[in-house]
């Protein structure tokens, strides 16, 4: 069984205040903001804790360059007590729904982890 990071799923919301880290936005969890999804220069996408934003940490990985969280397609992993397993239900896609904050129409989500 993948163990579980639930807590790293669900919406996350462009930062724009924030720099740039690994030339890419960071994203913060809708409601949660200590919860983050940022690019690293390991070339890893990571979901974790807004105290390690841009480190290359996290509960959630997955090795993948592209521009935005969702157009990834590589396999997401989910930290386990030695090291990293695959979790192959966990997808990042779109959002459609309108934030009242940015009015941005698309933002990623954080979709799928099975117990």
């Amino acid at each position: 069984a993948t163990p579980s990071r639930r807590e790293f799923t669900g919406r996350y919301i462009r930062c724009d205040h924030l720099p740039l880290v690994g030339g890419r936005f960071a994203f913060a969890k809708e409601g949660e903001p200590d919860k983050m999804l940022w690019y690293a220069r390991n070339g890893f996408w990571h979901a974790g804790r807004a105290v390690d934003l841009g480190r290359m940490t996290g509960y959630l990985i997955v090795s993948d360059s592209s521009g935005s969280p969702e157009h990834i397609i590589g396999e997401w992993q989910v930290e386990a007590r030695r090291g990293f397993i695959p979790a192959p239900g966990l997808r990042c896609v779109a959002d459609d729904r309108r934030t009242a904050r940015t009015g941005a129409e698309r933002e990623p989500a954080l979709r799928g982890i099975g117990a």
